[in-house]
């Protein structure tokens, strides 16, 4: 067999290297449009359910549900659901404690006084510093009223059947793995229920619930985090020792019934609660220094907060 000189043989392997190849041929608009296509319904998913996110979120966070959540915080197993007079009257005992009337400054946690500063506001009582049963009632009674009324069996939201109807395509009732979203793709095994690569419509449902349930968990985990964000830049203001210790819910203040845990004196505390309402924010304790600090010395209380050295553990005398 005749072998070509080594050059020659190389210059033959590039020649056939650089020979055209079969015609790769343009996408056709067809493949355009079908691209264009599966990129819309990825984002017309992804809003819908974000949209039945920001629904629910409202829905669930309505004046009632926060009554019952905030209650149910401070009074753990104690709360009924509040939608009858049984309800209203035990909701009013909670509230009022051994006192015949609910007083704010007796508000076990900060939501339960904004929540009365809210129903005096609805009331319109003004500035009181009690509310009466008769005159809770009345508010609890129209809260009530206002709570969105629960589905029947079987009913449900349109927007999953809805979002189904535009990811099929070809309309056969069921979503074949060409027409799944790459967030469904990925969650394959949870939306296709049977592994038949085929969707169902019921199994969108559900997934389309499961989908909506972890947005609304991301949006309370983002929420609860900026809260705790807040509270610690509060903290940071130069503060005595006890008041990170008994700031309990890390509110960035510490509210009378957290001071109640810690055994001091009721009268310590409410000394330095200058207003009177049961919590004492960084910027009230620094008031209430320079006060007793200008009291001591007979003189106009300074305007800023007093140098660290003597406001880090100071206390009522």
């Amino acid at each position: 067999m005749t072998r070509l000189p080594r050059p020659a043989a190389v210059g033959v392997l590039l020649a056939l290297l650089a020979a055209p190849g079969p015609a790769q041929e343009p996408p056709t608009r067809k493949d355009r449009t079908a691209k264009g296509e599966a990129w819309e319904q990825e984002q017309f998913e992804e809003k819908s359910i974000a949209r039945a996110a920001e629904r629910a979120a409202k829905a669930a966070d309505n004046e009632a549900t926060r009554w019952h959540r905030e209650l149910g915080k401070a009074y753990p197993g104690k709360v009924a659901a509040g939608l009858t007079e049984d309800d209203i009257n035990a909701w009013y005992d909670l509230l009022a404690g051994d006192a015949k009337e609910w007083r704010r400054d007796a508000a076990p946690t900060r939501p339960l006084a904004e929540l009365f500063d809210r129903a005096a506001s609805r009331l319109e009582l003004g500035p009181v510093p009690s509310i009466r049963r008769d005159e809770f009632a009345g508010l609890a009674r129209r809260l009530a009223r206002d709570v969105p009324r629960a589905p029947k069996d079987g009913e449900r939201p349109p927007d999953a059947d809805r979002l189904f109807r535009v990811l099929d395509r070809d309309g056969s009732g069921e979503l074949e793995s060409p027409e799944w979203t790459d967030r469904l793709r990925a969650d394959a095994r949870r939306a296709d229920a049977d592994g038949n690569r085929r969707v169902t419509a019921e199994e969108y449902r559900e997934y389309f619930d499961f989908r909506v349930g972890e947005a609304l968990e991301g949006q309370a985990k983002a929420a609860d985090a900026q809260a705790k964000a807040a509270a610690t830049a509060a903290r940071k203001g130069g503060l005595p020792a006890w008041f990170d210790q008994y700031d309990k819910d890390m509110d960035g203040q510490v509210g009378l019934y957290e001071w109640r845990l810690s055994g001091r004196p009721l009268a310590d505390y409410r000394t330095m609660d200058l207003d009177g309402d049961g919590l004492l924010p960084p910027e009230e304790y620094h008031r209430y220094v320079r006060l007793a600090e200008a009291a001591a010395k007979g003189e106009p209380p300074a305007a800023g907060p007093p140098p660290p050295e003597r406001r880090a553990g100071m206390m009522p005398r």
